[in-house]
């Protein structure tokens, strides 16, 4: 998801475009892939956490090659219309990395208890969270839920 925004400052009048996303997805759109990118967001994820990758950049104007595509839009500064009809493709790339929002998501109180008894009246119990594949690992973990039984 992408948002376009202005910044207003003494010293500046800018177009910041800011993205997050999953971490795989957001690393192919950035420009530079910071040194341990995928072993720092894998260990979050393996821990349990949910991870988003965050990325922006500054929109002052299109490059030559982005100003034949919209040479219908005037540059610069793009006016709102001008970027109500800009691409994702074309906010969605070229990023700097922004850094990484890392949540835990603790389990309520009573639920491994809860799926302990589930398990041992001869219910099976089934994990469906849809989260990055390391995470319910986690979770099952944190649970102590064996899902072979």
């Amino acid at each position: 998801m992408s948002t376009v925004s202005r910044v207003h400052s003494e010293n500046e009048n800018r177009l910041i475009c800011a993205v997050k996303g999953a971490p795989e997805t957001i690393k192919a759109m950035l420009t530079v892939v910071p040194e341990h990118y995928q072993e720092t967001y894998e260990f979050y994820a393996r821990t349990g956490h949910r991870v988003l990758a965050l990325g922006f950049k500054k929109m002052d104007g299109l490059n030559d090659e982005e100003a034949r595509k919209f040479s219908h839009l005037r540059t610069p500064p793009l006016t709102w219309i001008q970027i109500g009809e800009l691409t994702r493709d074309h906010t969605e790339r070229d990023l700097s990395f922004a850094g990484f929002l890392v949540f835990s998501c603790a389990l309520e109180e009573g639920v491994p208890e809860l799926i302990e008894t589930l398990t041992q009246s001869s219910h099976r119990v089934s994990l469906m969270l849809g989260l990055a594949f390391p995470s319910p690992n986690a979770f099952r973990t944190s649970v102590h839920h064996d899902h072979r039984r």
